[in-house]
């Protein structure tokens, strides 16, 4: 049982600190904590942000069904393809590029329904958070070492081709 809670952990670890290999995410400090906390309240504010682009693109009671619609839309693509237990399992830069594609979209819906402001604070903040999760100098497609049995090797990811 132990051996499952510690899989379970090294997965949820990996997926939070957008990393694909198992031991690239950042080291165990006090502050990854505060990261994951910080992150988790993004995306809280993510779903709010899109209610109030709901109710405010629409008055009345269809504004509040259309706040509904978009939570649940997004509520489900994270689900589906961000979170940490996600159905579908793409490379990281698809992660990256939704997970910024979301926050951009709720700011510029932000902008649009009167909270300028509100929405470059929600998607600086993203950004910055996305920033400290990584490792420094870490690209997307940059080669993932390993170590095995003490000797560090260099994977090369592979980038698709268009066409192929």
């Amino acid at each position: 049982r132990h051996a499952r809670v510690g899989a379970r952990a090294r997965r949820y670890r990996q997926a939070v600190l957008m990393s694909d290999e198992p031991g690239t995410g950042l080291p165990a400090t006090p502050w990854i904590g505060v990261l994951l906390a910080v992150r988790f309240a993004l995306e809280i504010l993510l779903l709010a942000a899109y209610a109030v682009i709901g109710t405010g693109l629409v008055e009345g009671w269809l504004g509040w069904v259309l706040a509904l619609v978009l939570v649940l839309l997004v509520a489900g693509v994270w689900g589906t393809w961000l979170a940490p237990k996600r159905r579908i399992d793409s490379p990281l830069r698809v992660r990256i590029a939704l997970e910024l594609a979301l926050f951009v979209v709720a700011g510029l819906g932000l902008a649009v329904v009167g909270h300028a402001l509100w929405g470059a604070i929600l998607v600086g903040a993203e950004v910055v958070a996305m920033a400290l999760l990584r490792r420094p100098g870490e690209h997307v497609d940059a080669p993932v070492q390993v170590v095995a049995q003490g000797q560090a090797q260099d994977l090369p990811v592979e980038t698709p081709q268009l066409g192929q």
